[in-house]
């Protein structure tokens, strides 16, 4: 009998043989032998809506026929076979269609009865089989249909990714193997797959990235060949154990149990669900680690090189390869923080000492637990003399969201949990972060309120030398515009004195050392710019408000976090406490009243001979400006030599005298004495709202001098000395408490010009009265104003109506001392000599004739009386333009006081 005669015997196969006729597939099944034939029955076919006379192709009916005769009782649990199907692989040709058989025996519903089960894939074996001994064939009547079509492997994964693979997930891997067209690159066909699960791979979403980039294409074929085997191997293995080698040739046993529905690895790993048959190959699913990932060498080791591709940064990569930095993120075994920027790959013309400053030294800097800021050391460093030195990098907490971490003041940090890798940590930027700028673009971003400074390091060049970008590296101490502001008339000299202003600028930079805020060391000692040599130690510090003090020779400076500013050659520090002095600097009062208006008032003490004074830097000097000495009337040219002596001692301050000026008020608030030269004889301070201060002699009146400016000799020591700018001299008379009076001493030529002018004035008042009067009377008394002999005193009398300070008394215009307008005296010497001759010849006519005519001289008079007196001017006490605050009260004034 043939398996035709089988089907043909049995009404159940009529639409099977219907369907082989139509087909004409009568003959071909009428050559099979050897083979197990597989029936389904008429209800298989109407069960999918397939009509007699349906046809069927080769390939179809070769699904059903098994390529060996399987009696029942031989198959115990599953097995796997293979069918005439040959069209399974796309890539190995006349590879045959695996198919599964299982028979078990098992408990029926109630758990009581035995039950033999029998069925092949989805169909169920329904009748014993018919063993055809003439072909050595075997016929088995199925109840279903084997019409689905088996996948193939790459079909499989591909379709997979939509595929619910239930709480498993067994997707990553499918889309490895899928990647870059990796299954069909390797034709992967007659295989067994031990799928991992999702979880059972441990591979972390960067890992998973990098993996899928196609930088990562040989870890990834690394990493799946540990999971494929070649063959087609699952179902009951009948208790022996298998050995086999996966795609990297490591040796695996294979073992199965009940009855073929587990796979066990290596004795130890159990399937979670087994023998899912493909066209070209088997899949059993695992959901918990196959290998020891940690050391097998045949899993990809992930470096932060593998990292940075998988956080798609590979322009970064490049970049650190390009400028042949590869060992940075190759290695492993580094302790390191790597810093990469969100959108890095806008950055351009990155070097070599860009791609460093991405690199800190430690795994764990980025670690804020016990404060709220710290230094970080990068790994672009430079050789200094030996001593390495390598940039810093600020990190910090943000004011408003402590929850924030940021890098040099304006780069968040966006991860707060770092991607670790070895001894690696990553961490995400939101913009790149870029080495400290050169020192002039650092001052000008971040500093202000310090343009003096910066005008000052520019003038010599100190900004150019500083960032010239070599080994050399510097701490600066930078002043604040407002501590040369306080310098004032030191800053004076030093704007003339380029040397001594250098030697101060270069003292503020030390060289080959950096002292940052968590400076901690005692007497270091430090070699300036200009290799003087200074001792730095830390003092004190407070960590609640982030200062650091330290003290500089003796000198104390704040330092913190927050204010020090990072440069590309080191770092610098904002001061705002004092100024350091070079040992080599000295200015002297001397020095200070060189460069001020000081002449007048050097000469008045070169005349006392007490020029010692300004010689010696322990006095100090109150000075009156040439102007101010003058408006007063009181020059060198004095006769009253005790006059002259008490103006300059009042104005020269013994020891200790500007501190008191200085400091103004005592620790009980009241105003401290403060002696000068002039025996018992001493100078009460004030202190005005706006900071002004004002000075009055103790001992006598209440009129007031204010302090314009000041200046400190250089060094400093603990009794101040220097100069005092002052807006008026301080008047000797002043000792006379009569607060009323105002006495001028006038020099000289200004008692020479008095006489003058009033002996003019009696002869002209003279003549008046001659002409008006008797002509002999005339006569007699016209020459009596020739005799003023007035002292070298002259008195003003002011009142409110006309203040001794009105500005209308003089003309800015004229040189001091001239009593004509020069237009008007020239007119005027013209017309009164014209008027004398006239005079002269009347005179003798008048001797000759006495009967001259009265309406003659009454003709003279009037033309006398037309002639033009001239102008006398007159000087103000002091100019009011220095002292608009200055309580002067109104003083009387008398001739001939002395």
């Amino acid at each position: 009998m043939s398996i035709i005669d089988v089907l043909s015997s049995n009404e159940s196969f009529s639409d099977l043989i219907s369907i082989l006729q139509k087909s004409d597939l009568i003959d071909y099944v009428n050559t099979l032998e050897n083979v197990t034939f597989l029936a389904p029955i008429n209800s298989a076919f109407a069960n999918h809506d397939i009509k007699r006379g349906s046809k069927m192709s080769m390939d179809e009916l070769n699904r059903f026929i098994i390529d060996e005769p399987i009696f029942r009782d031989y198959i115990n649990g599953i097995s796997i076979l293979s069918t005439l199907n040959n069209q399974g692989s796309p890539f190995l040709e006349g590879f045959q269609i695996p198919i599964l058989l299982d028979h078990h025996i098992e408990p029926d519903e109630n758990g009581e009865l035995i039950k033999e089960v029998y069925f092949i894939e989805n169909a169920n074996v329904i009748s014993n089989d018919t063993y055809l001994s003439t072909i050595d064939s075997i016929v088995l009547t199925i109840d279903d249909l084997l019409i689905d079509p088996k996948e193939s492997i790459c079909t499989y994964f591909l379709n997979s990714l939509n595929r619910n693979t239930g709480n498993e997930h067994f997707k990553l891997f499918s889309s490895l193997l899928i990647s870059d067209n990796s299954c069909q690159y390797y034709q992967f066909s007659n295989t067994t797959i031990l799928l991992p699960s999702d979880n059972s791979l441990h591979l972390t979403p960067v890992e998973r990235k990098y993996l899928l980039n196609i930088r990562g294409l040989n870890d990834k074929s690394l990493l799946l060949s540990n999971f494929i085997l070649p063959g087609i191997i699952g179902g009951n293995l009948y208790n022996k154990t298998i050995e086999t080698t996966n795609m990297n040739n490591e040796v695996l046993e294979i073992s199965s149990s009940e009855l073929g529905d587990e796979l066990i690895i290596n004795n130890e790993i159990h399937s979670s669900a087994s023998n899912y048959l493909l066209s070209d190959g088997i899949i059993h699913y695992f959901n918990h680690p196959i290998y020891n990932y940690s050391t097998n060498d045949n899993f990809p080791v992930f470096t932060p090189r593998k990292y940075l591709i998988g956080l798609q940064y590979e322009e970064f990569v490049d970049e650190i390869d390009f400028r042949q930095l590869s060992s940075l993120i190759d290695d492993n075994s580094i302790n390191q923080t790597i810093l990469v920027s969100n959108d890095y790959y806008q950055i351009t013309e990155n070097l070599q000492n860009r791609i460093k400053y991405h690199f800190i030294e430690g795994n764990d800097s980025i670690n804020l637990t016990n404060t709220n800021y710290k230094l970080l050391t990068s790994k672009l460093c430079y050789n200094e003399d030996g001593e390495k030195f390598c940039q810093k990098i600020k990190l910090e907490k943000s004011s408003s969201d402590p929850d924030k971490l940021l890098l040099n003041s304006n780069i968040e940090i966006l991860n707060k949990q770092p991607y670790i890798i070895g001894n690696s940590s990553i961490y995400i930027l939101d913009d790149d972060i870029t080495i400290p700028n050169k020192l002039q673009i650092a001052l000008a971003s971040e500093l202000t309120g310090h343009s003096k400074s910066i005008e000052f390091f520019k003038k010599f060049g100190l900004l150019k030398s500083l960032s010239k970008g070599n080994d050399e590296v510097y701490t600066i101490f930078f002043p604040s515009s407002k501590l040369w502001n306080g310098l004032d008339l030191v800053l004076d000299y030093l704007l003339k004195n380029d040397n001594s202003l250098k030697l101060i600028l270069e003292n503020f930079i030390i060289k080959g050392s950096l002292i940052y805020h968590d400076f901690d060391d005692v007497n270091k000692t430090c070699t300036t710019y200009s290799d003087n040599e200074i001792i730095i130690s830390k003092i004190d510090d407070d960590v609640e408000n982030d200062i650091t003090v330290l003290q500089i020779d003796d000198k104390t400076f704040e330092i913190s976090f927050d204010d020090e500013i990072l440069y590309s050659n080191g770092v610098v520090h904002p001061i705002n406490d004092n100024l350091i002095y070079p040992d080599n600097i000295e200015i002297t009062t001397s020095d200070l009243l060189n460069i001020q208006d000081s002449n007048e008032f050097l000469n008045i003490l070169d005349k006392l001979n007490l020029s010692s004074y300004i010689h010696d830097n322990s006095y100090s000097i109150m000075l009156p400006t040439t102007k101010s000495l003058f408006q007063e009337n009181i020059t060198h040219l004095l006769s009253d030599i005790k006059y002259l002596e008490n103006f300059a001692k009042l104005h020269i301050l013994p020891p200790g005298s500007l501190n008191d000026i200085i400091n103004c008020y005592n620790e009980n608030g009241t105003s401290t004495l403060i002696p000068t030269l002039l025996n018992n004889t001493h100078l009460t301070c004030r202190q005005l709202e706006s900071g002004d201060m004002m000075l009055s002699i103790t001992e006598g009146s209440k009129n007031e001098i204010r302090i314009l400016r000041k200046g400190l000799t250089i060094p400093e020591t603990e009794v101040l000395s220097g100069i005092l700018l002052i807006d008026r001299p301080i008047n000797p008379i002043w000792l006379n408490k009569s607060n009323n009076k105002l006495y001028l001493h006038l020099p000289l030529f200004s008692i020479f010009l008095g006489i003058l002018i009033g002996a003019l004035f009696v002869i002209l008042l003279v003549t008046f009265f001659l002409l008006t009067f008797d002509t002999s009377k005339n006569n007699k008394g016209f020459n009596g104003g020739n005799n003023n002999n007035d002292d070298n005193i002259r008195i003003v009398n002011v009142n409110e109506a006309t203040p001794l300070l009105n500005d209308n008394m003089i003309d800015e215009d004229d040189d001091f001392g001239d009593t004509f307008d020069a237009e008007e005296d020239n007119n005027y010497n013209e017309h009164f000599n014209e008027q004398f001759d006239n005079l002269d010849e009347y005179n003798k006519q008048n001797d000759n004739n006495k009967s001259t005519s009265l309406n003659s001289g009454k003709s003279l008079r009037t033309e006398l009386n037309n002639a033009r007196v001239p102008k006398i001017k007159k000087y103000n006490t002091f100019d009011s333009n220095y002292s608009t605050n200055a309580l002067a009260e109104p003083i009387d004034m008398k001739f001939n006081q002395v």
